[in-house]
């Protein structure tokens, strides 16, 4: 093979690699556009939700169930798909973080496995003698009774209508308070609830996996060896690769927003 001939293989090599990398950006910019919308759904007084303040928003989301549904304890389980479990996730309320880090179960398995499974509420009379509970987990967690809705990520087209539905994993709230037990009308509100945290909890997903695929395909350009220069439509640079900085003798820092 000629000089010519490698340099043009390894032109067409970059060539290819670029096209999937703008690809990837695309798919990033779609990306965004629901999470733009997922935000501002997020909240029923309709205000947006920033991303940085969805921990934050959360741990008022469980705390408020626990007040009006009168319980001792609330937790979202978030479906871990690699793992195929169900995966209890900070904030909670009533909970340790100990306790929050060991209360996992199969999805195949137990309450929480079965309102995944079905997408069906369940109550949870009395734990200790429920043939549908993880004994382990009703010690482990001081357990008495409960209640237990599915977690369900609505997408929303253009207009703000319903076009998909995924189950994401469940809410529970355990022990009610002065020794009741949990009825009809609170799981109609864990309900209600549930739908306002979910769209919260998809939020922050997406926004997690958005920026997951903006590092990753940060570190692609990077490592390439030949010089990139990312420019927007307004012909300024969005990002220099290192290859770039050298032939320039730049800083990054320096040269990003300018013509």
């Amino acid at each position: 093979m000629t000089d010519a001939e490698a340099l043009s293989k390894k032109f067409e090599e970059i060539r290819r690699e670029l096209e999937e990398k703008k690809q990837y950006i695309t798919a990033l910019e779609r990306a965004n556009k629901e999470l733009e919308q997922r935000v501002r759904n997020a909240s029923e007084t309709g205000e947006p939700t920033p991303i940085t303040n969805v921990e934050e928003t959360l741990k008022v989301l469980v705390t408020k169930i626990a007040a009006i549904l009168q319980a001792e304890k609330c937790v979202f389980m978030l479906f871990d798909r690699e793992k195929g479990e169900l995966a209890a996730t900070k904030p909670a309320c009533g909970l340790t973080d100990e306790e929050i880090k060991t209360f996992r179960v199969r999805a195949t398995h137990g309450i929480s496995g079965q309102v995944f499974r079905e997408n069906k509420p369940t109550i949870l009379y009395d734990a200790v003698t429920d043939e549908r509970t993880i004994k382990e987990n009703v010690a482990l967690l001081n357990i008495r009774n409960g209640a237990c809705v599915p977690l369900i990520a609505e997408k929303l087209d253009e207009e703000n209508r319903v076009v998909d539905q995924t189950t994401i994993g469940v809410l529970h709230v355990f022990n009610k308070r002065y020794g009741n037990i949990f009825i009809e009308e609170d799981i109609a509100l864990l309900q209600r609830m549930a739908k306002q945290a979910s769209a919260v909890i998809q939020n922050a997903l997406l926004y997690r996996e958005v920026v997951d695929q903006k590092e990753e395909l940060e570190h692609i350009i990077e490592s390439v060896y030949a010089g990139l220069m990312m420019v927007s439509k307004d012909g300024r640079i969005m990002q220099m690769n290192a290859s770039a900085r050298m032939i320039f003798s730049v800083n990054n820092t320096d040269m990003l927003g300018k013509p």
